[in-house]
């Protein structure tokens, strides 16, 4: 379980990330390309959300093992 923190982080780092792009782009676009930029957005924050629900739980996990996380 330990080496999934790294990567459950860096999962929802990227989505974070690419969630900023997408923002940052709808911003500055019109019509049918902000719809989509804006779309994309969402479903990159969605997916930040899942995964850092995922690295909680298991770092709640691990903190609580006996060796003291």
């Amino acid at each position: 379980m330990v080496p999934d923190l790294p990567l459950l982080r860096m999962a929802y780092l990227i989505e974070h990330d690419f969630a900023q792009f997408y923002e940052t782009a709808a911003a500055k676009a019109e019509g049918e390309a902000k719809k989509v930029l804006t779309m994309l957005a969402q479903w990159e924050r969605d997916r930040e959300e899942l995964f850092r629900k995922y690295h909680d739980q298991a770092f709640q996990e691990y903190a609580g093992m006996p060796w003291g996380g």
